[in-house]
């Protein structure tokens, strides 16, 4: 039984190769790293959107509150001219103090305002020129590694015809554990036991149970998820 495993483990590793040449390629790395930024520019488009919406109510709301602002300043102004009461001029001045504080306030966040909605802007032009070239690159790069991964198709096809065949004379329960240990990312699946007591895959020691096992021959799994065999 274990030969027959280990046999269909040594046709996988074949295929794993094509596999791990394919992953590595530099064009897919590419193409992976312009349809990631790609599949985010829309979430990104539409937090900018709400925020220039925030801003321009922001900012037609400070504008208004200032044109308001500097007409009571006006209207101050005039009042002072008709009075005779020194006190009530007075206070009018400093009424007119703090209309003009608030104004000049007023102004400054309307500036920072109008300075941050330029901001968006120049973000909106950065976002659109970095999607083009991010298209670009999607285009060139995804088809540069479709052709390599069209040339590698009929080696890996050959593979797999020949593991379904090996696959018919494993234990299916068995056959099905590897895939799955496969299917993490485990390689090689299978590994001979070392030194007696030393896993092959991980190098750590076996003890006990397990140890007993692997002595009579059982396959069994190791704490670092491979599945050991002793001759």
């Amino acid at each position: 039984m274990i030969e027959k495993i280990l046999a269909y483990q040594n046709t996988d590793a074949k295929l794993r190769e094509i596999e791990q040449e394919l992953l590595a390629n530099e064009d897919r790395k590419k193409a992976k790293v312009a349809q990631k930024f790609l599949e985010g520019v829309e979430e990104a488009i539409a937090k900018l959107d709400a925020r220039a919406q925030e801003l321009s109510v922001m900012y037609e709301a400070t504008v208004q509150k200032e044109a308001q602002l500097k007409e009571q300043e006006q209207d101050f102004i005039v009042a002072i001219e008709g009075l005779e009461d020194e006190n009530q001029a007075n206070y009018l001045l400093r009424k007119i103090d703090e209309l003009l504080y608030q104004i000049k306030t007023l102004g400054e966040d309307a500036g920072k305002i109008a300075s941050e909605i330029q901001n968006v802007l120049t973000e909106y032009k950065t976002i659109k020129a970095k999607t083009k070239a991010a298209q670009v690159q999607f285009a060139e790069s995804g088809a540069k590694y479709n052709e390599v991964r069209l040339q590698k198709q009929p080696d890996m096809e050959k593979i797999k015809k020949e593991l379904a065949v090996m696959a018919k004379d494993i234990d299916p329960e068995l056959l099905e554990k590897y895939n799955k240990k496969r299917k993490e990312k485990i390689f090689p699946v299978i590994v001979e036991l070392q030194a007696g007591s030393v896993c092959g895959g991980c190098y750590t020691e076996v003890f006990g149970l397990d140890l007993s096992r692997l002595q009579r021959g059982e396959i069994v799994e190791h704490i670092c998820g491979r599945m050991l065999y002793k001759k």
